[in-house]
């Protein structure tokens, strides 16, 4: 839906649907460690994965609001909300108890009737949501001859993870807080264009100690550079972009938070481009 109450102003009101079904991997994987019992016969070790073909697909709904302004002559601001929420998330399942093989897989006769320690499987056992903006302003001007063109973004998101039991966590290895400012001067063909991002800390859901909160990692604020000029000669263009100016150490949350609850990023990094258009 869109609607213009006047002629510098849009607003949108957005809603979609949408569903994942279950990747081949987590309905039918398994896998499991198993010995021999010194009787012929084996053990289990460790537990088992078992497969999960009834697992049913993911479920997405969302709201969203934007809101555009042409407020004056080369200034623009937008704003966007958002609300989604997630049923039948697939988690890995919880352990259970001792078993019989066979009573789990009745299908799979290659080590029926062994018992194993422990099992799990992939369930639609989650829910989820997430909400929140995005800010951003856009303004040009031109002074002495010198295009600048000053632009800024920040966004804000939140959201939980609910458990099968009802216990809600935050969603890992998300920044709530982010935000992106620039400006680019254009002198002829010439053009520079610096800019800063900063992106405040996230969670990685590592728990360090029994009754202790999630670890986190650090903010971290980075500074770019790009610097170049256009129709050099005949179609010719060239640019120096470098990111990470000032060679700043940083980090993310990991992907594996057991093993990389921190990743180290990139340091500085120079990449020069020529552009030819025939």
């Amino acid at each position: 839906l869109v609607y213009q109450p006047r002629s510098t102003t849009t607003i949108k009101l957005l809603y979609g649907e949408a569903y994942q079904a279950p990747s081949p991997y987590r309905a039918y994987s398994n896998y499991g460690t198993f010995q021999p019992d010194g009787a012929g016969g084996y053990e289990n070790v460790g537990g088992v994965r078992l497969p999960s073909p009834d697992l049913d697909p993911e479920e997405l709904k969302t709201w969203e609001l934007g809101i555009i302004e042409d407020a004056t002559e080369g200034l623009k601001l937008e704003a966007n909300f958002f609300y989604t929420e997630a049923r039948n998330l697939i988690t890995g399942g919880k352990w259970e108890g001792s078993a019989v093989f066979g009573s789990l897989l009745p299908d799979d006769t290659s080590i029926t009737g062994i018992t194993i320690d422990k099992w799990k499987k992939a369930e639609n056992s989650g829910e989820a949501t997430w909400w929140g903006g995005e800010f951003s302003v856009d303004y040009s001007q031109s002074i002495s001859g010198v295009r600048l063109n000053y632009w800024a973004n920040y966004s804000y998101l939140n959201g939980s993870l609910t458990a099968a039991d009802g216990t809600k966590t935050e969603h890992p290895f998300i920044a709530k807080h982010k935000a992106k400012g620039g400006v680019t001067a254009i002198v002829n063909n010439y053009y520079i264009s610096p800019s800063v991002r900063w992106v405040g800390q996230s969670n990685n859901h590592l728990i360090t100690s029994p009754g202790s909160s999630n670890q986190r990692v650090k903010s971290h604020i980075v500074t770019d550079l790009n610097i170049g000029v256009t129709d050099i000669w005949r179609n010719l263009s060239a640019s120096v972009n470098v990111q990470n100016l000032f060679d700043k150490r940083y980090y993310n949350a990991g992907g594996n938070w057991a093993r990389h609850p921190s990743v180290p990023q990139e340091p500085r990094r120079v990449v020069l481009t020529l552009n030819y258009k025939f």
